[in-house]
């Protein structure tokens, strides 16, 4: 059996899951995630049904998804932003040492 096969068996507000596909490790951590996202929903909706729940529950998840996304697209802007003055920098340098256009150290 491959591993991608292989199921592990996670527990999510005291019931068991068979998950396929993912590493143990990995299908764990999901679901110890969506077990405290399940925790704050029911929290927030005692006693609203349990679809309810767990759609308020998948709304915390995505909403941290979507935290990440901008947090990370935010962070890949300002790196891109970075390295182009960077860039910019070198060429100035390079044109202040070569202003004829010639590799300097090409010639050595």
């Amino acid at each position: 059996m491959s591993a991608a096969r292989r199921s592990v068996t996670v527990r999510i507000r005291g019931r068991s899951y068979s998950i396929a596909g993912l590493s143990p490790v990995r299908a764990r951590s999901l679901a110890e995630k969506v077990d405290e996202a399940m925790a704050a929903a029911i929290e927030s909706a005692e006693g609203a049904p349990l679809y309810d729940q767990a759609v308020l529950a998948a709304l915390l998840i995505a909403d941290e998804l979507a935290e990440e996304r901008e947090s990370h697209a935010g962070l890949l802007s300002h790196v891109r932003s970075s390295v182009s003055r960077v860039l910019e920098g070198v060429d100035s340098g390079i044109a202040e040492f070569a202003p004829d256009g010639r590799d300097p150290v090409a010639e050595e």
